[in-house]
């Protein structure tokens, strides 16, 4: 992820968190009693205020990420989820409901509209109707001609081969997407950093 990335937010921590962690990987330390900077004709008498400092505000960049982007994650995860390719694959890993199977866009019978995860698995919205258009951008069902919606049902991925497509689905989508990297990366050189430091500090 480039350094002259437009979020203020993730750009503060990335960059702090690499900073930490360079000091620390490099053998960084604080030997004297005092820290000049002789740039700017400064000396600072109690260098351990200024690490401490240096620590608060490494997690006021992290909270301050975690407040803009804590919901936003999740709704550009499922717009991703819900791309051509990955309703495409559900299908292919389903073929067919409880109820009956899924069929072509233009014929009469289920049509998988999304795809989602909640706290037992994956899941996915079908409706019944005659023939469905979709969003290009998307992929979701925008136009439905001859819908019954008390057809609709609500899919599950369970058993082995229902996880096991959920799964490859959800892992395609997390690393070839770039909600999921540029969502976590900042969290795990925020934990990177932090390790780094305690380390350090015990050893």
């Amino acid at each position: 992820m480039p350094f002259q990335d437009s979020d203020p937010e993730r750009r503060n921590l990335m960059i702090s968190s690499l900073g930490f962690i360079l000091f620390f990987w490099g053998g960084g330390c604080l030997k004297d009693d005092s820290l000049k900077l002789p740039m700017l004709n400064i000396e600072f008498s109690r260098p351990g205020t200024i690490a401490l400092f240096a620590w608060v505000a490494l997690i006021w960049f992290l909270y301050r990420y975690w407040l803009k982007h804590s919901f936003g994650f999740w709704e550009q995860f499922s717009t991703e989820l819900c791309e051509k390719k990955y309703i495409e694959k559900a299908i292919a890993s389903v073929t067919q409901t409880e109820a009956g199977p899924f069929v072509p866009d233009t014929e009469l019978g289920f049509h998988m509209n999304r795809i989602y995860w909640q706290w037992n698995g994956m899941h996915a919205e079908c409706i019944y109707a005659s023939k469905v258009t979709r969003n290009k951008d998307t992929h979701q069902i925008g136009v439905i001609t001859g819908h019954d919606p008390s057809k609709n049902i609500e899919y599950r991925f369970d058993g082995l081969a229902g996880w096991k497509a959920a799964l490859a689905i959800t892992a395609d989508c997390m690393f070839s997407r770039p909600s999921f990297s540029s969502y976590f990366i900042p969290y795990v050189l925020f934990a990177t950093a932090v390790i780094s430091g305690i380390v350090a500090w015990v050893f």
